[in-house]
Formats: C-alpha cells, structure tokens, sequence
C-alpha cells in the first residue's frame, strides 16, 4: 500500500472547493496556487461521542413524508460538493480513501480487500447475532479474533456469503471503509459456546445461549455439505461502534464532521456504485461509525456494512427494489388509475438465472434505478458526481472484478460466469451513462507547449472519435482531434502564470457540456485546478 502523509486541515478543501464553485462566470473562478489537497485532516482526536440508535419508523416517517414534503415544496437547485479539491476530486479522508480511482491497484490486491484473515477453527460462540434477515452468532476464533458469522438463508444457498464477499471488496476498491469478509466452513463439530455467551429475542436481553439455539440457528441456514456449513465470517471492526451516520446534516457530537452528508460527493456518488452492484438496501442502519485510537488520537471512522442483499438479492423478495421506493407515488398512482392493468416494469422480468444468484441482470439502465429507501445524499447527487462515480467503475478491469468474484468460492463454475460478466456490461452502462453524456476528458498533463488529456468515453471505447474544442468567449479558437486511444493535445500556456481552458468535445453532432482546466505556465507548468458545472 502507498503511505500517505498527514493531510491538509478540512477547511482547506471547502476553501478550494468554493473558489472552484464560482463557475457560473468563467472570469470569476480562481484557483490558488497551492499544492492540491489529497488528504483532509479530519482524524483529529475528538472525546468519546455517545452510541446512535436507529429508529425505523421515526427514520421511514421523515424519509417518506417530511423530506418528500420539503423537497416538493423548494426550487430545484444542483448545490456543488463540498468535500472536493481543486482537481474536483475526492481527497482521502476518515470517509473515503482513493484506491482504484487514484493508483492501480492488482487483481491480488482487490481479492485481498481490506485485510485479515479468516478466522482458525476451532470457533467459541459469544453472542447471538441480533438481527437481520440470515441466521448467525458472534464468535471468537482460535486467534482470539472476534468475527460475526452469516449463514445463506434456505432458499438462497451460496447466495449471500457470496455477495458479502464480493461487495465488500468491491466497495474496498471504489474508496470506501468496509468489514473484512470472508467465505469459510466449519462444522458443528468446530462449534463452541462460552460459558456466559447470550442472544436477545424481541422480549428479553442476554438469555443464556444454548445448544438448542445454535441447532435452532444452523436449521434456519441453507444446510451443510457433507458435515460443513457455508458461512460469511465478517472481522469485527476496530474500534468501538457509535452507530451509523445520519443521512442528512452531520453528527453533532463530532467536532470533525463539518460537512452536511448530502454535501459530500463520497456519499452523493456512492448512488452509481450501488446502482452498479445493485445494493437497494442503503440506509443509516447499514453503516457504522467506529471510534478508534490511532498513534495517540482518537476520531470516528466511517464504515458500510451488510452487502448480502446486493447483486439482486433483495429482490427475491422484494420484487420492485432498484425499480423503485418502498412508498412511490409514480408506480402508486399509475396502478391505482389504470386499475391494476399497467404493467409494471418489474413485472414479467425473468427468474433468477442460478440458484446462487439473484435477479440481478446484465441489462439495466443506471439513471433510473432506485434504492428501496430514498437515500437523502442520492438526491442531492449532480451530473459532475456521477462523473466522478463512473469514471473510478470504469478503472475496474476484467482481472479486477474475476478477483472479487473468485472469494465467493462458488461452488457452480457458471454462476460464477455470470456474475463477472453482468458486472462487466452493467459497467459498461454506467460509463455511457454517465461519461458519453459530458466532456469527459481526464487525466491532463501539462507542459509549456502541450496540454493533453484523454476522453474517457474513447479510452474505454464506450464511444468513438469526436473534435475537443478550446473555447474563448463562446468561440472555438483551437480543436483537437480525439484520437483512437482517447488523446487530445491544445497548445500549453507558455510562460503565462494562469490560463483557463475552455474545454468541450463534440461527437455525432452533439456538443457535450463542457469543462474548464485551469492551468499555471512558466518555468514549473501544472494544473491548478479543474471545474465540471455539468
């Protein structure tokens, strides 16, 4: 792994951000010459904040009534990120940290995730696993190692350890703080329980833990092979956990959290990464803060968790999930008026395609695809979000993604076939979604004579050829050809001390919103900064 120095204090980056934001007038936006920002400093040592607890109904009654009622009655208005750099990127912080979208990462490191190993048999059980929707208990293992294992509901064998195991690495390579997760087996014979283990049932806490609920426990799961049960064992996450984090505004009790959720483009553009792995069930109860001590300070890390209802999972019984919310006027009301005879779009749609896989299916369309529970950042989402989201998917090769797919250890070759190539193509809609619908040229490098960059959109061969126009005032002064391999080059700035470039690429006739790249010439050329106002 890459060390990263200690990083710039957090108001730097809103600071770069907002000069970045006055882009409605080319000739207002600035950017300072300073080094870009990276890293935010927002591990700072905080006291202890208090446990969340999440409450369903209070959290379904404000999502589906008060903020819908809000959101209805308030203008339409793209706020900018506020968690960006001068590049317009994400720097690395206690919620995100750049791994594929930034450095390349091998197909070894994905398959390895976020570290640890699985636990060593033989397992002591300690708790009952409290709730969710799949049988399991807390274990120590030989190690003295503390891991939550999940075992396949009956109906779905293989399915959810597997989508565990791929998610979480998945996400771990997108940029975010995941579990450790792991597909193993044990048998009963594996099993031990602590003298003074317990489990809570909706009555009463801490009942003593018996043999007759582990039995009650592994009958509810999808059965052994032989003598061995398939689990996920997922390490417990350092720290002390302190709840999840709210959807909407910050956490109070942490000095560190400065920006509105809605307002970070980690949690905005997270809506491509899970339309992508199909993960409906996003909300505040599948995330956690942990507080953890790292040389000397103490800070709220920020995790998600519990990806077993990805990759079409959750539909199984939850047909209309990805289609749309839990309480949705459109489909409402469209059935109520048509008298039950519209169909919907998820009705008639095909079975699952094996039995270890869900309905999740290579062909979908990612700009209308819902989470079950409207989740508040998703909707603050802009176009230069999911710019910034589709453009680290498309970074995952062919490799990467057979190296998730291979720790599910699934047992049919073809099922495991099929999830590496849905994956691909339903990457493949994400870039032309989301990157053939801008300029998205990226990667610049600068030099006195030259500016280059590449289009993305010809570079993963999502689109081809087009012109890159430079523009002043509203007039092409200088274009570019895009070549086969996504290239363009504009004469570079020389000795001037600042240029802004213009930027836009037309294709098929179409002129893309453009871009501006900001540029200091001399002696040392660089980019200061760049502004995507898509």
């Amino acid at each position: 792994m890459i060390e990263r120095a200690r990083g710039q204090p957090i108001e730097i980056v809103a600071r770069l951000f907002f000069l970045a934001a006055l882009s409605g007038c080319a000739t207002e936006t600035l950017f300072e010459d300073k080094p870009i920002v990276w890293r935010v400093d927002d591990d700072r040592s905080i006291a202890e904040p208090k446990e969340r607890h999440y409450n369903r109904y209070t959290h379904y009654g404000d999502v589906f009534f008060g903020r819908a009622v809000d959101r209805a009655l308030s203008l339409p208005y793209a706020k900018p990120p506020r968690d960006i750099n001068a590049l317009d990127e994400v720097p690395d912080s206690t919620w995100f940290e750049n791994r594929i979208g930034r450095y390349d990462l091998t197909p070894a490191d994905v398959a390895r995730g976020p570290g640890g190993d699985p636990p060593m048999l033989p397992l002591t059980i300690v708790k009952g696993k409290a709730d969710g929707s799949n049988p399991g208990f807390v274990v120590v293992d030989a190690k003295k190692r503390r891991y939550l294992i999940k075992l396949d509901p009956v109906a779905q064998p293989e399915m959810q350890t597997s989508n565990s195991a791929i998610a979480s690495r998945l996400f771990w390579a997108l940029g975010y703080h995941v579990p450790s997760e792991h597909v193993v087996g044990f048998s009963r014979a594996d099993l031990k329980i602590d003298p003074k283990a317990t489990y809570d049932d909706k009555l009463d806490e801490d009942l003593p833990l018996t043999w007759k609920y582990v039995d009650h426990a592994l009958s509810l799961s999808a059965g052994p092979t032989g003598d061995v049960y398939r689990a996920t064992a997922s390490m417990m996450l350092s720290g002390k956990p302190k709840g999840g984090f709210p959807d909407k505004g910050v956490r109070e009790d942490d000095p560190n959290d400065i920006i509105p959720h809605e307002s970070r483009r980690s949690l905005r553009g997270l809506q491509v990464f899970c339309a992508w792995l199909d993960h409906t069930d996003m909300n505040p109860q599948n995330t956690m803060d942990m507080y953890v001590e790292e040389d000397g300070r103490k800070f709220l890390r920020h995790h998600l968790l519990d990806f077993g209802e990805t990759l079409g999972a959750h539909a199984l019984d939850h047909p209309w999930v990805s289609y749309a919310y839990l309480v949705d006027g459109e489909y409402f009301f469209g059935s109520l008026f048509s008298f039950g005879l519209w169909k919907r779009p998820w009705e008639g749609e095909p079975g699952r395609p094996f039995q270890s896989v869900g309905l999740y299916f290579p062909t979908f369309d990612p700009t209308t695809w819902k989470e079950a529970k409207p989740y508040y950042p998703f909707a603050e989402r802009t176009r230069a979000d999911e710019y910034w989201a589709a453009k680290i998917v498309m970074r995952l090769s062919r490799a990467h993604i057979e190296a998730a797919v291979g720790t599910a250890k699934m047992s049919d070759a073809a099922a495991t076939g099929y999830l590496v190539e849905t994956l691909l193509a339903r990457q493949r809609s994400i870039g032309r979604a989301y990157l053939n619908t801008v300029t998205s040229v990226d990667w610049f490098e600068v030099t006195r004579e030259r500016l280059c960059m590449v289009d993305l959109s010809v570079h993963y061969a999502l689109a081809r050829g087009g012109v890159a126009e430079k523009m002043v005032d509203g007039h092409v002064v200088e274009r570019a050809q895009i070549t086969k391999d996504g290239r363009a080059c504009f004469d570079g700035p020389g000795d001037e001390p600042y240029m802004r470039y213009q930027l836009r690429v037309v294709r098929d006739q179409e002129e893309l919103p453009g871009i501006e790249v900001h540029v200091h010439g001399g002696r040392e050329p660089r980019i200061q900064g760049v502004v995507r106002d898509f």
